[in-house]
């Protein structure tokens, strides 16, 4: 594909969406992902629509969506950020299936927020991981917030807390 053919492919090899303003990718996709083969290489349609539009990729950055949709390719749903800023818009937005939205989860956000008030209050992580029914690892990874670490990121973004 050329230059011209993908930039002037809407109605063609990507499709407008009425009221979202998404352009999505109606040729191969990869995970949902628009691909396709560019100057002799196989590459992702969103990043290609970015670097023909406004310009190249520095190394560590991401092609974010702001729509969300991963086969849109509209310019104006595109923008930078780092693999912390993908995973922050993600949370922020909570489509990201962690804590209790994930089905094995045997904790819930305020069994979390319970157990952490407890650790503060002097009880040890394998006192913990008996009431709450975790192993004592477990506990020590959400109070040193390796685990659940978004949880009171999220409820400040939101002012619960």
């Amino acid at each position: 594909m050329t230059k011209a053919e993908f930039l002037d492919g809407l109605g063609k090899v990507y499709e407008p969406v009425p009221y979202s303003g998404c352009w999505i990718w109606m040729m191969s996709t990869v995970c949902g992902y628009g691909s396709v083969k560019y100057d002799g290489k196989t590459e992702r349609a969103h990043r290609l629509m970015y670097q023909l539009t406004k310009g190249p990729i520095p190394q560590d950055m991401l092609v974010c969506h702001k729509c969300d949709t991963k086969s849109c390719v509209n310019p104006e749903h595109l923008f930078l950020g780092s693999q912390k800023d993908n995973i922050s818009d993600c949370l922020s937005k909570q489509r990201f299936a962690v804590g209790s939205r994930q089905g094995s989860s045997k904790l819930t956000d305020e069994k979390v927020r319970r157990m952490r008030a407890l650790k503060k209050e002097g009880y040890s992580d394998g006192e913990l991981g008996k009431i709450f029914g975790v192993n004592q690892t477990t506990v020590s990874r959400i109070i040193r917030r390796k685990y659940w670490a978004w949880l009171d990121d999220i409820a400040a973004l939101k002012g619960d807390e």
